[in-house]
């Protein structure tokens, strides 16, 4: 019990401190963008709404690092958590990493986004703050990335879910796995995927919930509403949760969505 209270005191104060950071950081607030938060290893690590990435120490509130991406890839806004794993096989070490995901401009043309994921070191005696590596892709990214076994698994605007290898990449090989659809797209997607026994669960604009496999990406079922859906999905003892913009929650079963 003193556990849990110690850890939902935790919680608390890390929002609270974000509220703060983000409150009183003038400089970081110019722009658009409601990202959330992660707290690990005493750190708590968040996208500010003009496209930087900051590094708190939770214990006093002193910033550890602000990463700002260089013009060409400036990001317009994180509207995402990040995502955080450690002991990453990177180049011989093992290392912690932070994972954050936004948007910029692509190009000239105003009214087209590409969506960027960074992969930042987050250990603070090395290379903190600093790109360990990145991946550009097609439209704006809205959904946290979701971090299982050595993957990262990312949803985007222009109807796509991407796997990618979290750390090292073989030379030669391409970071991406698979992307579902392999070609068209779906609607729009905002929530993050969930991970299930080795089923992808995710949500679109477009009213369904979708099912995949985790091995290549394969569609195993879909399952529709009268609404769009925006938030992840909860699985838990073999059912699906989602809520739907048609007013309605569901529960379906995580292997065939009936």
């Amino acid at each position: 019990m003193q556990i849990r209270s110690k850890k939902i005191g935790l919680m608390i104060c890390a929002l609270i401190l974000l509220a703060l950071v983000i409150g009183c950081g003038r400089d970081l607030t110019s722009a658009e963008g409601w990202g959330g938060g992660v707290v690990a290893e005493d750190k708590l690590y968040f996208g500010a709404p003009d496209g930087k990435i900051v590094a708190v120490d939770i214990s006093d509130g002193e910033i550890e690092w602000i990463f700002a991406p260089e013009d060409t890839q400036a990001l317009k806004a994180i509207y995402s958590a990040p995502a955080y794993a450690s002991e990453v096989s990177w180049q011989g070490d093992n290392v912690d990493l932070v994972y954050v995901a936004g948007y910029s401009q692509k190009g000239k043309d105003k009214g087209q986004f590409q969506g960027t994921i960074y992969a930042l070191f987050a250990d603070p005696k090395s290379k903190d703050g600093q790109v360990a590596w990145m991946h550009t892709v097609e439209g704006e990214i809205v959904s946290s990335p979701t971090i299982v076994d050595d993957l990262v698994l990312i949803g985007t605007a222009a109807g796509h879910v991407y796997a990618m290898r979290y750390g090292d990449v073989p030379d030669g090989e391409s970071r991406v796995l698979w992307k579902y659809p392999k070609s068209g797209a779906v609607g729009k997607i905002w929530g993050s995927p969930t991970v299930y026994n080795d089923i992808v669960y995710f949500g679109s604009m477009d009213h369904h919930v979708y099912a995949l496999s985790i091995d290549n990406g394969s569609e195993l079922w879909r399952f529709e509403t009268d609404g769009a859906i925006v938030a992840r999905p909860l699985l838990f003892d073999g059912k699906v949760y989602v809520g739907s913009l048609d007013r309605n929650l569901y529960a379906l079963d995580a292997k065939d969505g009936q």
